[in-house]
């Protein structure tokens, strides 16, 4: 989904639509990747500030 929406420049809606999903769920997962993402990079020593 982070790849649909960040490099294929699919908004919410269009990932929605693709994935048979609603689009609040859509949003709650891309919230839910991007904070396991930021995780995993801050894991290897990444800084992420906002």
């Amino acid at each position: 989904m982070i790849f649909l929406y960040y490099y294929e420049e699919y908004n919410i809606r269009e990932i929605a639509s693709i994935l048979g999903k609603s689009e609040n769920t859509v949003s709650s997962l891309l919230q839910r990747g991007r904070k396991k993402l930021k995780t995993e990079l801050e894991k290897e020593g990444y800084i992420y500030e906002t």
